[in-house]
């Protein structure tokens, strides 16, 4: 997460304007936040457990899709 907000502060106003409405709409399409899959993804990153790995890929490309299988 430190490595996330070290490169957007490195980015010029211009860059971070359109980083901010992409978000924007993200979330405007029923998408999850980028905190959601962050957090999702910081679960993945610590799971030990196949099947939890594969249930949490699929979430996150549902969630960053905004899709239902």
């Amino acid at each position: 997460m430190a490595e996330i907000k070290q490169a957007i502060e490195k980015l010029t106003p211009q860059e971070k304007g359109k980083l901010f409405q992409f978000v924007h709409d993200l979330e405007a399409k029923h998408r999850m936040s980028g905190r959601q899959l962050t957090g999702l993804a910081e679960k993945l990153s610590h799971a030990k457990d196949p099947a939890e790995i594969s249930r949490l890929r699929e979430e996150i490309g549902q969630g960053f899709y905004g899709t239902k299988s």
